[in-house]
């Protein structure tokens, strides 16, 4: 079993929210996310779920530890086509353009996203990198 997480920790920036917490985590094959909100008068409320998370809690995520990629290094391509069809819910052609990328990156995203995806690519006998793409702000 993989377990692996990102949290992004932060003074929120009005003055209704203190701090606000993010994260994605890998638990049993399951990509998970949580958010955490602490305000000014100290109340809290925590939210989670399973999959992809919400756009804005994914974008503090990108914006905190960068967008990571993974790069196809030797296996069946249209294997692979499919197993991000089946992962993201794209449709078959969408899956095919991520492989037929010139660039040779089949898949951006968070670092916790592309390593689960990385993963479910190795147990079909895919080889894959996963690499940081950009630099965090």
């Amino acid at each position: 079993m993989i377990q692996l997480s990102a949290t992004k920790e932060c003074e929120a920036g009005n003055s209704l929210m203190k701090k606000v917490s993010v994260g994605q985590s890998l638990s049993g094959g399951r990509l998970r996310w949580y958010r955490s909100l602490v305000s000014a008068d100290d109340k809290r409320i925590e939210e989670d779920g399973v999959g992809f998370p919400p756009a804005d809690v994914r974008q503090q995520i990108l914006d905190d530890e960068g967008e990571w990629k993974i790069i196809i290094t030797d296996g069946d391509r249209t294997r692979a086509a499919l197993i991000l069809r089946e992962a993201l819910g794209v449709s078959q052609s969408k899956a095919m353009e991520h492989v037929r990328s010139a660039s040779g990156v089949f898949y951006h995203g968070t670092k916790t996203e592309t390593q689960w995806l990385s993963e479910k690519l190795r147990e079909a006998g895919i080889q894959a990198v996963v690499q940081s793409g950009s630099t965090a702000s």
